[in-house]
């Protein structure tokens, strides 16, 4: 049985996914696997300060991350050449694309968790305010504001419920 903070952690990559989801607006084991990667390197940093790729990440920031990101992004494009002659040159180009986007958007949606709430009120000026400030996330979010509000409201009832003891789940 997995402890208290293991599934939690793992709670929070899914919902992590679950954004990178909703703002690429596309669906596949392929793109989960990759915003996999990378949220999984973001809870390593951001909460144990475990650091793959980079040597002088003894605590973890923005540019820490990024650097770990870039890193991250070059083993799995590496990792992927291993793919080549099983796919069409097409599919492996695309694929190769949506590893370089999806680095770029997942670093974005890091800023989404990174954000702080009071109650739910401040849910939607706080993320209307993050995504017309941020230029990656305005664009892939194409005027679907209120999803991405009730998708953080659901995350924030969830950790609520984890603060306060009120889910038998955890």
């Amino acid at each position: 049985m997995d402890n208290l903070i293991s599934v939690f952690m793992n709670y929070k990559i899914n919902r992590l996914i679950e954004y990178g989801v909703f703002f690429y607006q596309q669906d596949s084991v392929f793109i989960r696997q990759v915003l996999r990667g990378y949220f999984r390197t973001y809870v390593d940093n951001y909460y144990y300060d475990t650091f793959n790729t980079i040597e002088d990440g003894s605590r973890y920031t923005l540019e820490h991350l990024k650097q770990e990101y870039k890193g991250v992004m070059e083993e799995m494009l590496d990792d992927y050449r291993a793919f080549e002659l099983q796919l069409g040159n097409d599919e492996y180009r695309h694929n190769q694309e949506v590893i370089r986007e999806l680095n770029e958007l997942s670093f974005e949606i890091i800023r989404i968790d990174h954000l702080e709430f009071h109650d739910k009120d401040e849910i939607l000026p706080s993320v209307n305010e993050l995504v017309s400030k941020n230029r990656v996330l305005n664009r892939f979010l194409d005027n679907r504001i209120m999803k991405l509000v009730n998708l953080v409201k659901e995350t924030y009832n969830t950790n609520q419920k984890l603060l306060n003891y009120e889910d038998d789940y955890y």
